[in-house]
């Protein structure tokens, strides 16, 4: 197949590769292919987070929350065992899309419904989509099992910031972002419970 030859790292079998996967991408960025093995289809992405983001293809929870796009769909269609995970190349952080738009013009990917990296151009949702998927969101919880494996994803060195430290000057202006009317959480309630856990 005429993109394998550009791969610089092919995991044939991700599953069972997952700590070659986190190990051989920890701190890179750059741009990756996924392959289905059974239509010979394929979606190219990019991230600043290489690792973490081949991983989260394996994960129940990111696979349901992102469930409508066609990648996804193929993954839960035919199952993990028949993708093959390609990085295209690494690059600098602030590289990643260009990249990602040269691969996109080049293999042409059938998975992709966004022809431009990092934009939602060109996919067009219905207002009765757009009211469906609003109805679907609303109210929604993930499970403790969920929460539990989506902590599992983020720890050691599949954290961000895993062997990073951040400057005292950094957690000022993170503090200090986050505090009074302008913050977050600002003017969000707060339950008995949660209080009481604060």
């Amino acid at each position: 197949m005429f993109i394998v030859h550009h791969a610089k790292r092919i995991y044939l079998s991700p599953l069972s590769e997952k700590l070659d996967i986190s190990l051989e991408n920890r701190g890179s960025s750059g741009v990756y292919a996924l392959i289905c093995k059974v239509n010979n289809k394929f979606y190219v992405g990019s991230s600043v987070y290489l690792a973490n983001r081949l991983l989260d293809y394996m994960q129940p929870a990111y696979l349901a929350k992102k469930a409508n796009r066609p990648i996804l769909r193929a993954i839960v269609k035919y199952g993990l065992i028949h993708f093959t995970f390609i990085v295209l190349e690494t690059c600098h952080i602030t590289d990643t899309l260009q990249r990602e738009q040269y691969w996109i013009d080049l293999l042409k990917p059938e998975y992709n419904l966004c022809k431009v990296a990092g934009s939602t151009l060109g996919v067009a949702l219905s207002e009765e989509t757009k009211a469906k998927l609003s109805v679907a969101r609303k109210g929604k919880t993930h499970s403790l099992e969920t929460h539990m494996l989506m902590s599992e994803t983020r720890r050691g060195s599949n954290n961000p910031m895993f062997g990073k430290t951040i400057s005292e000057e950094a957690k000022m202006k993170l503090s200090q972002a986050l505090k009074g009317p302008n913050g977050p959480l600002s003017g969000v309630p707060r339950s008995p419970k949660t209080i009481k856990l604060m």
